[in-house]
């Protein structure tokens, strides 16, 4: 397998020597920059040893910010299009609209995180911003109102989620890397589990109540800020050193020359153009006849799929790899894509959603540990912005393509899973002819 040197003007540069697995080799470049972050004494007594004391208190953090983002997320498909009247293409639009601003910031914030001293406030920033956005959806009465809320709270998301992997990465150094990244995607899954649970529970109280959908809509929106706000006050525990900031320059970066980077930034694009979103997804199980109460539940499911995958995928990346894991979940994507096609009945949306669970679960993860386990501490908040960057360049076409082909007279609604499927299929092709590396450093 071909390796790579680990130099900002050398990244496409091949080495002669054998591979040494990364779990085996002591890699100089890549030893943590600030020391890492053991858990307290109290801590440590119910952690395992491999989990540092910042995973521990980010992984919390976005447990309890899943709750907050998930109480809503079942029911705000529903919500655009059945309250506010919102058509598949407004939807479309909403949501590539809301991915586009998320993952353009997350480009931002990855290099604003590689040229400060610390990156905790961007973390908390981030946080606090989403925190108190999602609330707002309870007074919008129309969709192009909830388009601006969904963007001002993907907004919250992109500033906080490079500079926090950045600092993941940083603590999670050595073979257990996979493992310490698979469990924070992991407390962001379980997270994610609860969140409807809560979601579904409301909604029968409020059903026995006699209330009516806009109704319980708009209150479970101002009850999701509590679990949030907890999220917040853990924060405050985390422990970072300043560092001394050295930046990459940006041409090499995000016009790298021909080499495994710039392969790597192409693939990412062109799959994220057959990304259907998770909320046609959702809109799909009500069409088919899932039940508005039973909404929440299958999204359990599809959780808890995403958290078993996140688990999975990060011990399975130590062991063979984060290319092999990226490919995995590019074919995840494609069968959960066909079996919402060829949907009529809910045995197949529960097939679906148990592979677009595995998928979410493990693409991330994937990508995230490609880029920890490949380049230096110095250089993670810079590469994995301009790896969400070049993810936010597709997400708004992506979600135009899936609205305008979901409201198509060609193959009704199925043509924009037909679309993520063939677009899946494609993306395995171009990763098996990628060259980049693969956990192996020289």
């Amino acid at each position: 397998m071909a390796e790579i040197k680990i130099s900002e003007n050398k990244i496409a540069a091949q080495s002669s020597k054998p591979a040494v697995p990364y779990s085996k080799q002591t890699a100089p470049s890549l030893k943590p920059t600030a020391p890492s972050s053991k858990p307290s004494a109290a801590l440590s007594r119910f952690l395992p040893d491999w989990l540092p004391r910042n995973a521990w208190l980010l992984s919390l953090t976005s447990f309890l910010n899943d709750i907050s983002s998930e109480m809503i997320f079942p029911i705000l498909p529903i919500f655009l299009t059945v309250v506010l009247g919102a058509p598949p293409a407004a939807m479309g639009l909403i949501e590539g609209s809301a991915f586009t601003v998320e993952y353009s910031l997350r480009g931002l914030s990855g290099l604003l995180a590689d040229r400060v001293p610390q990156r905790k406030p961007l973390v908390f920033l981030g946080y606090l911003f989403s925190a108190i956005t999602k609330p707002l959806f309870a007074i919008a009465n129309t969709w192009p109102a909830a388009l601006v809320i969904r963007c001002a709270d993907r907004a919250g998301k992109g500033v906080r989620v490079t500079p926090r992997d950045a600092l993941l990465a940083v603590d999670a150094r050595g073979e257990h890397l996979g493992r310490i990244v698979g469990f924070r995607k992991a407390a962001d899954n379980f997270g994610a589990v609860i969140g409807p649970i809560v979601c579904a529970a409301l909604l029968a109280i409020f059903a026995a109540w006699g209330w009516g959908q806009g109704a319980s809509f708009r209150l479970i929106f101002i009850i999701s800020f509590i679990p949030a706000f907890f999220g917040l006050v853990i924060l405050f525990g985390l422990r970072e050193v300043a560092g001394n900031p050295k930046p990459m320059p940006l041409k090499p970066l995000l016009l790298p020359p021909p080499g495994p980077w710039r392969s790597f930034l192409m693939l990412t694009i062109f799959f994220g153009l057959g990304q259907v979103s998770w909320a046609f997804f959702v809109l799909r199980a009500y069409d088919v006849g899932v039940a508005l109460e039973f909404i929440p539940i299958v999204y359990v499911l599809y959780n808890l799929f995403a958290l078993f995958s996140a688990v999975w995928i990060g011990g399975l990346t130590d062991k063979i790899g984060a290319k092999t894991t990226l490919g995995i979940s590019f074919a995840l994507f494609g069968m959960a894509c066909l079996l919402f096609g060829l949907a009529t009945s809910w045995v197949l949306v529960l097939a679906g959603f148990f592979f677009y669970g595995l998928f979410m679960g493990a693409y991330e993860t994937s990508a995230r540990i490609y880029v920890a386990s490949n380049y230096p501490d110095d250089e993670q908040g810079s590469r994995l912005g301009a790896y969400n960057w070049a993810v936010g360049l597709s997400a708004l076409p992506a979600g135009l393509i899936a609205g305008l082909l979901y409201s198509s007279s060609w193959m009704g609604v199925s043509a924009s899973f037909a679309w993520g499927f063939a677009i899946a299929l494609i993306s395995v092709a171009g990763l098996i002819l990628h060259r980049g590396p693969d956990r192996t450093l020289s």
